[in-house]
């Protein structure tokens, strides 16, 4: 089974599951599955859209193993009753952990933010802020 397969069946039992309640789940027909990035995966039908998105940051210390991340579409979910339709919602997956090597710089953590040279703030004038692109991690 290819990897293309083996995310549609996935996808299929996710759908068979009714995550959602607005929607007759077996209206749905998932035909495409795409990879976004390295750190992020998206599923969009007409009705919604659902995606798995890493916060990255730089690791104290190197891992002794690599870990894989969590299964997105095993996540329990419920959308807020009072929030409506088209609305975003966010929800963080707690003491989950993803060790990956940075593709920059296969892990070596030899780079900078470009937008601050590394100091993790922005100057301007007397003022300073966290800088955006790095979110002050330098």
């Amino acid at each position: 089974m290819s990897d293309r397969e083996k995310a549609l069946a996935a996808l299929a039992r996710w759908r068979g599951e009714q995550p959602w309640a607005r929607v007759d789940p077996g209206a749905l027909e998932i035909a495409e599955v795409a990879a976004v990035g390295p750190t992020q995966v998206r599923l969009t039908s007409i009705y919604e859209a659902r995606g798995v998105r890493y916060e990255l940051e730089p690791a104290p210390r190197r891992p002794a193993l690599r870990e894989d991340g969590p299964n997105p579409w095993n996540v329990s979910l419920e959308h807020p009753p009072d929030l409506p339709v088209g609305n975003e919602v966010r929800t963080a997956l707690r003491g989950v952990t993803v060790h990956m090597d940075c593709g920059m710089c296969s892990g070596s953590g030899d780079l900078v933010c470009s937008q601050c040279d590394g100091s993790g703030r922005i100057q301007r004038g007397r003022s300073s802020y966290t800088c955006p692109s790095c979110h002050g991690r330098g």
